[in-house]
């Protein structure tokens, strides 16, 4: 049995179709017994074999794969079940948990913004959250910037705090409402705190910083978060299966996969009447709603892949202009010096820079998994893959991929 921590299963199971334990998944060791959905072709034989050979080394219910190239969709398929009990088969479009993938989505309605004159990448965060009149206990608030969200250089370092998007009990008691806590609550109670270091100082990885952003286009729009990034992103593209994420089994949609827990996990309610009581993670141990601009949407494979491609020069139709890509994908100095600095797991975590650059994309076969939130950002493009297992195992696969992926290419290339 793979052991991780529960600040790995917290980040990871939000987007996984499901995790289960060697004595709860009765299928792994016969892939002759995992369904496999979606159009057939022997010609793609090899990504087929992949899967289930990946589902069946990792015990892992299922997954879905989805690969495409030059604005083309080639290949999508579903592997396993989406449902153990009932015996439902994870389908090509199933619906997953998308995680951090999700900041990819709200930095392109930002870079929108931005391209249309409504924001600019250096204006003072502050000014732009409406509802919000506490004053900072930190003058140093005063100086983030839309540049410094994007970025991850804002001011919050959860390895030297705490992630604020995890905290839904405690921030809706010292706000004195009803828990879990919504992000107003959230942003005030932050308000109350120092921050971890100067902003633009350094790279520290930030959910807070991206829910920050997803209230700046409520601001800037005039609408809900939700909203904003359908008319901006999801209905230029017709993209039909991405949606925001509900956290209660009750609410989940009709498409959505079942999330497991490792060996029975659970954790503490964060919904009432509930509140404290041991529910499993995935339905209750944190406030998906809350988390929609850094971590809430769900989505199929296929229209991730979409999305992707809609970033590839000269893509048609396209989200943004040449120049907002480059300013997208171009490093700054402070990711450089975390990345230089950074223990070597950590610099392959996040290898993709800034979530602004995170859904660059990348030529034939590269693999992004859902189940690691920069592993799935770091390769989310021509390949996507929405996985239904565990989280570790997950992301060794995405840099098999890669690596399978870079050979091929020396070796085409030699041949020229």
């Amino acid at each position: 049995m793979l052991k991780i921590s529960r600040r790995e299963f917290i980040a990871s199971t939000g987007t996984i179709v499901g995790l289960a334990s060697h004595e709860q998944w009765m299928f792994a060791d016969n892939p002759m017994t995992l369904p496999i959905t979606g159009r057939a072709d022997a010609k793609q034989q090899p990504l087929d074999d992949l899967m289930t050979g990946f589902l069946t080394k990792h015990q892992l219910p299922g997954a879905s794969l989805a690969v495409g190239r030059a604005g083309r969709l080639l290949y999508a398929r579903g592997f396993g079940w989406a449902d153990i009990e009932a015996k439902k088969p994870v389908q090509p479009d199933s619906l997953l948990r998308l995680a951090s993938i999700s900041k990819p989505i709200t930095a392109i309605a930002v870079m929108q913004a931005i391209e249309q004159g409504r924001l600019k990448l250096d204006a003072p965060v502050l000014s732009l959250l409406r509802h919000v009149t506490d004053e900072p206990v930190d003058p140093r608030w005063r100086d983030i910037t839309i540049q410094h969200l994007l970025q991850h250089t804002g001011g919050w370092d959860r390895e030297k705090s705490f992630d604020p998007m995890f905290r839904s009990v405690q921030f809706a008691r010292e706000m004195n409402v009803e828990p879990p806590a919504k992000p107003e609550h959230i942003i005030r109670a932050i308000l109350r705190k120092p921050l971890d270091f100067t902003p633009g100082d350094r790279y520290a990885y930030s959910n807070f910083g991206y829910c920050l952003l997803g209230r700046v286009l409520e601001a800037v729009d005039e609408m809900s978060y939700g909203d904003s990034v359908t008319r901006r992103v999801l209905n230029p593209l017709a993209l039909k299966r991405i949606h925001l994420g509900r956290t209660l089994k009750k609410d989940v949609l009709a498409d959505e996969v079942t999330y497991y827990g490792v060996t029975d996990a659970t954790g503490p309610s964060v919904f009432p009447p509930q509140v404290g009581q041991p529910v499993p993670w995935p339905y209750g141990g944190w406030h998906l709603e809350a988390m929609d601009a850094h971590g809430g949407w769900i989505g199929s494979a296929p229209d991730l892949v979409r999305l992707a491609m809609s970033l590839e020069p000269h893509a048609m139709p396209s989200l943004l202009a040449p120049d907002s890509l480059t300013t997208m994908w171009s490093p700054r100095p402070a990711w450089r010096e975390w990345t230089r600095t950074a223990s070597p797991t950590r610099s392959t975590m996040a290898a993709a820079g800034p979530c602004v650059r995170s859904m660059r994309p990348t030529r034939r076969l590269t693999c992004g998994t859902p189940a690691r939130w920069m592993a799935a950002q770091r390769c989310l493009c021509d390949v996507t893959m929405g996985s239904a297992g565990q989280c570790c195992s997950t992301a060794v696969t995405a840099s098999t991929l890669r690596a399978k992926s870079m050979t091929s290419r020396r070796a085409a290339r030699s041949t020229r």
